[in-house]
C-alpha cells in the first residue's frame, strides 16, 4: 500500500475485546504510539526501543492482525527489503463502557484500572477523591468519556486530501479546533462536563 493512498483517521474507538488485547503488552502500547506520530520500519523501532528486531516483529504483526497497524510501503536497497508501517488513526481511545460488560473479564478489569489510574492521577493536581467516592468518580468520567468518544469519532474531514499536505502536528491541532466546537455545540456533553467539573471542583484541595 503506498503511503499516500493511506487515510489514517483521526480517532479511533476500541471496542472490540480482541483488540484491546493486543494491548495488554507495554511495547505493543508504545509501538502504536510511535507509529501514530509517523510511519517506521521494525529495525528503526527496535533502535528507538532497545528491544531485539525479532521482538519488535511479532508485536508489529501482532497490532496488524488487530487492525491497529498496516504497512504502507517498502524500500529495497540492493538486497535489504525496509518495510514501513504507521498506525491507521492519529489518536487510539478505549470504549470505557466496556467496564460494564462481561464479554472478558480481563479486558472489563484492564479498562477499569485505567479509570482507576486517572483518578489517581488526578492527586497530582490537588483533587483528592476518597476511596469511598471512586465509584461515583468512575461513573462521572465513564460517561463523560464515552460521549466524549462517540463525538470525536463522528468528526470526518471534508476535504481529506487537505491534510496530506500539511504537517501531523497541525493536523492534530486543527481537529483539536474542531473537537471543541463540535463537543460544546452538543447539549448532552456541556451537560455532563459540568457534572464532572462539580464533582472535581468538590475534592480539590485549597
Amino acid at each position: 500500500m503506498e503511503q499516500e493512498k493511506l487515510e489514517i483517521k483521526q480517532v479511533m474507538v476500541l471496542r472490540d475485546v480482541k483488540v484491546l488485547k493486543a494491548l495488554f503488552s507495554k511495547w505493543r502500547s508504545e509501538i502504536l504510539r510511535l507509529l501514530t506520530v509517523q510511519e517506521y520500519t521494525v529495525k528503526q523501532l527496535s533502535e528507538m526501543l532497545g528491544i531485539n528486531p525479532g521482538t519488535v516483529y511479532h508485536h508489529v504483526k501482532e497490532l496488524q492482525k488487530a487492525g491497529l497497524v498496516v504497512e504502507t510501503r517498502t524500500v529495497q536497497e540492493k538486497n535489504i527489503v525496509s518495510r514501513y508501517y504507521r498506525a491507521v488513526a492519529r489518536e487510539f481511545r478505549v470504549d470505557f463502557s466496556i467496564i460494564t460488560s462481561e464479554d472478558d473479564k480481563d479486558v472489563t478489569q484492564w479498562v477499569r484500572s485505567r479509570v482507576i489510574s486517572l483518578i489517581d492521577a488526578l492527586k497530582a493536581y490537588n483533587i483528592d477523591i476518597p476511596e469511598e467516592s471512586y465509584p461515583e468518580a468512575e461513573d462521572h468520567i465513564t460517561e463523560f468519556i464515552n460521549l466524549e468518544n462517540f463525538i470525536k469519532e463522528e468528526i470526518i474531514p471534508k476535504n481529506p486530501e487537505l491534510l496530506k499536505n500539511i504537517a501531523s502536528s497541525t493536523a492534530k491541532d486543527a481537529f483539536s479546533l474542531m473537537s471543541l466546537l463540535r463537543l460544546n455545540l452538543n447539549k448532552d456533553y456541556v451537560e455532563i462536563k459540568e457534572k464532572l467539573l462539580d464533582f472535581l471542583k468538590k475534592h480539590e484541595l485549597t
